[in-house]
């Protein structure tokens, strides 16, 4: 064989050899916080972490910076068991269990009990996917009371499929208008996707605050396919500025069963931004109280758009414009008789009225409601005609 033929065969050799993978790192229940800890600090881009099934107890580690018990590395996916006896991660309340802050991470098929998943610092390329988030009760900060928390912005990441239950058990009981207790909490997004996630027995589902230009710029967020179940104030959240966030989506996401509504007990809470689309939305408030709960939809956010969505039940506003210029509220389905009695049409009243759709204060330049099918009857009647949120 010529030197030169068996460079070539050496040179195809390499181009077909299949990509060597990441060591995988095995973790259990026996070991302690320290000894897992000292796996993570091991690995480097492309390795795993595999959670046995079990129950890990972990406890706050005061020689970290927010006091979470696991410390995690950058590039590496953190798994547990897809099917089966999960790994049941359960700390001491108000310290986080993981903490990350880099750039790519996967955390997947972990069960969080009693303290939160925390990110930091304009995390980017997070996927977190598949996870139960439970036992959180609420407190003053959200750090420490969110299923997860996100700090300083996220970039280009995925929570999608997991599932919020019972966070906040001191708070749902309790009448008050704060933050806290969510199942996602952040401030500054950039090109995120939360889709398909389910919230049960929590404060509030998704709270989003975009406050200063030292957070991303709330661009290409979609909020799709989420169900809310047992919520006691508001299920999506969103406050910020006149631009941010910019383009954000809420679509197909399902909201009913108020956990002891009460006077601030929202469906969603929407005011901020410009160039928002919500649409096939369902908003229920079938099992409000009469005359006590205050809004179906608070919408607001320059050029912001709401179509084909069903907010019915006992809500007192259907839609509540609030102060933005240049917005459409077009072609939903408006139904409820405490809406009814307050304005049985389909025509925009001026501050602070109550009924189908009305204005928080006076109607800004721009501003469309049109085509909305409107009843007094309890519920909107089929469903599967007017939304496609049973996709």
């Amino acid at each position: 064989m010529t030197r030169l033929h068996h460079f070539a065969c050496l040179l195809a050799s390499l181009l077909f050899m299949p990509f060597a993978r990441g060591a995988v790192y095995k973790v259990n229940a026996s070991m302690s916080a320290a000894a897992i800890q000292s796996k993570i600090n091991r690995c480097v881009v492309g390795d795993t972490v595999v959670f046995a099934p079990g129950t890990y107890n972990l406890a706050s580690n005061g020689s970290n910076s927010n006091g979470e018990a696991l410390h995690l590395a950058a590039g590496v996916t953190y798994t547990g068991p897809r099917s089966g006896a999960p790994a049941r991660l359960v700390g001491t309340g108000r310290y986080p269990l993981m903490y990350f802050s880099g750039t790519r991470v996967t955390i997947e098929y972990l069960v969080f009990d009693n303290g939160p998943l925390f990110l930091e610092n304009r995390v980017t390329n997070a996927t977190i996917d598949n996870n139960v988030f439970e036992n959180i009760d609420c407190g003053s900060t959200a750090s420490q009371t969110s299923g997860i928390f996100v700090a300083g912005g996220v970039n280009n990441s995925d929570i999608s499929y997991n599932k919020f239950q019972n966070l906040g058990q001191t708070c749902n009981s309790k009448y008050q208008d704060s933050q806290g207790a969510a199942g996602i909490a952040f401030f500054g997004f950039h090109n995120l996707t939360i889709t398909h996630n389910s919230f049960n027995t929590v404060y509030e589902g998704i709270d989003i605050t975009i406050s200063n230009s030292d957070e991303y710029d709330g661009a290409g967020g979609h909020i799709n396919y989420n169900v809310f179940t047992g919520v006691h104030r508001i299920a999506i959240e969103i406050l910020g500025t006149n631009t941010n966030p910019s383009g954000l989506e809420v679509a197909y996401n399902h909201y009913s069963d108020a956990l002891l509504p009460w006077a601030y007990t929202f469906g969603f809470s929407l005011t901020a931004g410009q160039n928002m689309i919500v649409h096939d939305n369902v908003i229920t408030g079938n099992n409000n109280k009469p005359g006590y709960v205050p809004y179906g939809v608070e919408i607001a956010g320059n050029n912001t758009h709401a179509y084909n969505n069903i907010v019915e039940g006992y809500w007192e506003w259907g839609f509540a414009i609030g102060n933005a210029t240049n917005m459409s509220i077009k072609n939903n389905y408006i139904c409820g008789p405490a809406m009814a009695a307050h304005s049985p049409n389909q025509t925009p009243v001026l501050g602070n009225a109550k009924g189908f759709v009305a204005y928080e204060t006076n109607p800004q330049p721009g501003t469309v409601v049109s085509g909305n099918i409107t009843s007094a009857t309890l519920t909107c009647g089929s469903r599967e005609t007017k939304s496609q949120n049973s996709r």
